[in-house]
């Protein structure tokens, strides 16, 4: 009987073979947010995270005066700028000239025979129409801000 245990476990031992160890189903969340488990190759030590991608740490200038980074979970591009952030009454129209700006600081776009759009006086940087590349006028039959695609 000794032999025959002598023997398989040389066996184990020429061909290789060993007991498949078992790790326990843990998970470990990564800096990137990915999860990843224990490998029974690696005696139950977690996998390798995948690499976290680095930006360059250069800034873009923003319309509004604003900067904004590269971002790693978009490939490395640029965050969007903050936005034109006026207002529009909507009211009904046939040409540009049926619409102007409204408001104490330029940032409402109404109908010309609308009354005045009584707005706070506030000096916001969104509120630049021509920093923004917008106009007041007709847009689909209603006094809108002509938005590049862009915004």
């Amino acid at each position: 009987m000794k032999a025959l245990v002598m023997v398989l476990f040389v066996g184990l031992l020429l061909t290789g073979c060993s007991p498949q160890l078992s790790c326990t189903k843990e998970a470990l969340v990564c800096p990137d947010g990915t999860t990843v488990g224990r490998n029974s190759s690696l005696n139950c030590e977690f996998n390798p995270c995948p690499e976290v991608q680095r930006c360059t740490e250069e800034a873009k200038l923003c319309p509004d005066g604003s900067a904004v980074g590269r971002n790693a979970a978009n490939n490395c591009e640029f965050d969007p700028c903050p936005g034109f952030c006026g207002s529009s009454t909507n009211a009904a129209c046939t040409t540009d000239a049926d619409c102007m700006t409204g408001g104490c600081s330029g940032q409402v776009c109404q109908g010309a025979n609308e009354d005045p759009v009584i707005t706070t006086c506030e000096a916001r940087e969104c509120y630049d129409d021509v920093a923004y590349g917008v106009s007041c006028g007709c847009v689909e039959e209603k006094c809108a801000w002509n938005l590049p695609q862009s915004l």
